[in-house]
């Protein structure tokens, strides 16, 4: 077991526990339980749209990851879903958002990864889960009793078993993400 100093910690904001869980379940079959710590940044539920709460978390999120030193293993993890839009619009409402408080957009080099699928998390489940989805269609209701965490960790595996997948475009980017992390 590491030492806690030694762990790599994790401030998770997401719409809801099931991206919690999903992301949280992903990194530590990645990286190891014993090696992560992770923290949820606290969006309320049934309070409006996690999104909306998301995109106004994020700039105080940011803020509070810019505060701890650069060299500090603390990494800032965004999960939200694209409700149909595209990875890079949501991102850029997320960045509309900072420049709205005048704070500058988050460099290659700090800590802070964004995922989003295009639709809601659930399309990531049902290609996880055949192979292939429609990024646009909703999977909510297909996967409405689904498990994160098996999910999380199903897809870890099936990343270290195929070279190069067949990604949808939003998991794609997910992965250079996760690559940014590693």
């Amino acid at each position: 077991m590491s030492r806690r100093a030694d762990r790599i910690r994790y401030t998770i904001l997401c719409e809801g526990a099931r991206d919690y869980y999903f992301a949280k379940s992903f990194i530590e079959k990645a990286i190891g339980k014993d090696k992560t710590e992770f923290y949820r940044s606290q969006t309320v539920p049934g309070r409006g749209s996690g999104e909306q709460q998301v995109r106004n978390l994020f700039p105080d999120e940011l803020a509070a990851r810019r505060k701890r030193p650069k060299n500090e293993n603390h990494w800032l993890v965004v999960i939200t879903d694209g409700d149909g839009l595209s990875p890079k619009d949501r991102k850029t409402q997320l960045f509309q958002e900072l420049a709205d408080r005048l704070m500058e957009m988050p460099g290659d080099d700090e800590k802070c990864a964004l995922f989003i699928p295009c639709r809601n998390l659930e399309s990531w489940f049902e290609w996880i889960q055949k192979g292939n989805s429609n990024e646009e269609k909703n999977y909510k209701n297909k996967h409405r009793n689904a498990k994160p965490t098996e999910f999380g960790k199903a897809l870890f595996e099936k990343c270290q078993r195929s070279g190069k997948c067949n990604y949808p475009h939003s998991l794609d980017n997910a992965c250079r993400q996760w690559e940014k992390m590693r």
